[in-house]
């Protein structure tokens, strides 16, 4: 995952495809399927008051939710819209050096969703929920 820029308005994903993700709006990113020098918008990732986030993918229509949970020890869980955990997310956070590494951890029973790409976009959930906490980014959220 490669950042055009601090503010995380641009981003691009190799995995088995490349794909890039940008910001449309505030607390909205478009990601898209590079083909060529083709883009195919595939998904939508929206961040809603509360500090959820959303993915959204087009073809076929899924809807994943990224979530904060707890406080100071806090981790992320990406679940599916019946509810089902698909993975969580831990972060071990620097504030200093504005560094973070991050745990992923895949719900086994659900490992067809736990994709690299997937994992990559629920990642870029993270790490912008953790800018605006640190005051990196705008924040749009009740924290």
């Amino acid at each position: 995952m490669i950042y055009a820029n601090e503010k995380l308005e641009n981003c691009k994903l190799i995995v088995d495809n490349v794909y890039c993700i940008k910001k449309t709006a505030q607390g909205v990113w478009s990601f898209y399927e590079i083909i060529g020098k083709r883009e195919k918008n595939i998904g939508e990732i929206k961040l809603a008051i509360g500090g959820v986030i959303s993915i959204l993918f087009l073809h076929p229509r899924k809807k994943f939710t990224v979530r904060r949970i707890g406080t100071f020890n806090s981790r992320f869980t990406v679940s599916n819209n019946k509810e089902e955990e698909i993975m969580s997310l831990i972060p071990n956070i620097n504030w200093m050096k504005k560094e973070y590494e991050i745990v992923v951890q895949p719900n086994m029973d659900c490992i067809k969703h736990s994709t690299p790409f997937h994992i990559l976009l629920a990642t870029h959930c993270t790490i912008s929920y953790l800018n605006m906490l640190n005051g990196t980014q705008p924040a749009l959220i009740n924290i």
